[in-house]
């Protein structure tokens, strides 16, 4: 399950967001493992935590106990366990708020996290077009987009053409903007990408300079492409990119190696399968340490818990002597062992 958001970790021996009722801090625990586990009973009283969000009283900060219902209802939804009520019951808080898709952040962030997982209510998917064809030049447009393409498994064609349609007036219109990139990968992740959208992302990235991940002395992160490049490890994914694509997506992983969501990237490129040989023969290519690392993860992406080629992959480990080449494999090995739940293109 997630990890709970670290801007709440502090409130949780904070007095003004406990609640008088200590036997229900005692219950919730019991209803996060039981609504993992599909009870749809304890789900309604996940769904009695969320009609307790008071936006006019709480403003956007949600309190412990609401944060965890939603990040259990996520993983409901990943389960595929999710009801409507849950989606209705967060979509009525966000439409009383004068402020849109701009309004609350969680409860935003909590629609796009499940729209991967569960065909959205109509009249969810209705506000949502209506904010995606908005004439002015808002964010709430891009929000719709990239929720919408987060969802587009679970569309039909007709839907889907409406989302393409509108591409190119949000690539002129928000051009450079990332959460248009993050739309784009989704798209990617149901095999919907353009050429024109592989030619936009690859032209935003810059795999030859190193970003920094943190913050500088004024507390700022300076703008990257990060999200870009993870957009494009999407698409590639379902997408074959041209030869020079994938060698500058390839440049970008190297130099990017701590990233959130790089495995995507990853995962694109080893968008093709391949040998065990193959596999030692790039590894014994790659001529620096973070090319060797990347060469590790796209093997490991490719490999997956295939259990013929991980005993070939033992049995050429066991053989093998020079030193890097042997770590290098028994590093696939291990990671292989250590895999949690792949969660696919999102």
């Amino acid at each position: 399950m997630q990890t709970i958001p670290e801007k709440h970790i502090k409130h949780v021996y904070d007095n003004r967001w406990a609640t008088n009722d200590e036997e229900r801090w005692c219950e919730l625990p019991k209803l996060v493992a039981l609504s993992r586990l599909g009870h749809f009973d304890t789900q309604q009283k996940l769904i009695d935590i969320l009609k307790t969000i008071n936006v006019a009283e709480q403003g956007d900060l949600l309190n412990l106990e609401q944060e965890i219902a939603l990040l259990t209802l996520v993983e409901m939804a990943r389960q595929g366990n999710l009801s409507l009520q849950a989606i209705l019951t967060v979509f009525k808080i966000i439409k009383a708020d004068d402020r849109g898709l701009e309004g609350n952040p969680s409860l935003i962030e909590w629609i796009g996290n499940i729209a991967p997982y569960k065909e959205l209510p109509d009249e969810v998917k209705k506000f949502l077009f209506k904010e995606l064809y908005r004439s002015p030049e808002e964010f709430d447009t891009l929000i719709a987009f990239k929720i919408l393409a987060r969802n587009t498994m679970h569309l039909s064609d007709n839907e889907k053409q409406r989302i393409l349609l509108r591409v190119p007036w949000l690539r002129n219109t928000f051009n450079g903007v990332h959460t248009f990139a993050e739309g784009l990968g989704y798209l990617g992740c149901a095999g919907i990408s353009t050429p024109n959208d592989i030619t936009y992302l690859d032209e935003k990235i810059k795999p030859d300079i190193t970003f920094s991940t943190e913050p500088n002395k004024l507390g700022v992160i300076q703008a990257n492409d990060f999200e870009t490049g993870i957009a494009l490890g999407r698409i590639a994914q379902n997408s074959k990119l041209p030869k020079e694509v994938y060698e500058r997506l390839f440049l970008f992983a190297t130099n990017r190696l701590n990233i959130p969501n790089i495995e995507q990237v990853y995962k694109g490129l080893a968008q093709e399968k391949a040998s065990i040989k193959a596999i030692i023969k790039r590894l014994a290519a790659a001529s620096t340490t973070k090319a060797r690392h990347v060469e590790i993860k796209i093997a490991i992406a490719q490999i997956g818990r295939q259990q013929v080629v991980v005993e070939q992959l033992r049995h050429y480990f066991n053989q093998e002597t020079e030193p890097e080449k042997k770590i290098a494999l028994g590093t696939i090995l291990l990671d292989i062992e250590k895999q949690t739940e792949d969660r696919g293109c999102y």
